[in-house]
């Protein structure tokens, strides 16, 4: 997603499109969600490492942004660990799809 400004919000207000551009950011997000526990679910073991590190079996795919709205970065260590899986799952999949 790109950074918007206040003024981006200002033009969309004075359009009246704020509205069905915060669906769409919001339909965008989910959209990634689910793509990333597709991703994880094809690996059972990834699956639990993602269940032993969030301390619970449902993970709904949500990974927290890199920086905060400061641009001061995210060090939370599941941050980082969610990052690692997410990056094993990928690196699997492009395995698989080169081999085949």
């Amino acid at each position: 997603m790109s950074n918007i400004t206040e003024a981006d919000i200002t033009a969309l207000r004075q359009q009246q499109d704020l509205k069905t551009f915060m669906k769409d950011i919001a339909t965008q997000a989910a959209a990634r969600c689910a793509d990333r526990v597709r991703l994880v679910a094809r690996h059972p073991d990834l699956v639990e490492q993602v269940a032993t590190t969030l301390g619970h079996p449902n993970w709904n795919g949500y990974l927290a942004p890199e920086t905060d709205c400061t641009g001061r970065i995210n060090t939370s260590p599941i941050r980082r660990r969610l990052v690692a899986i997410l990056a094993e799952a990928e690196q699997r999949t492009t395995d698989t799809r080169s081999a085949a």
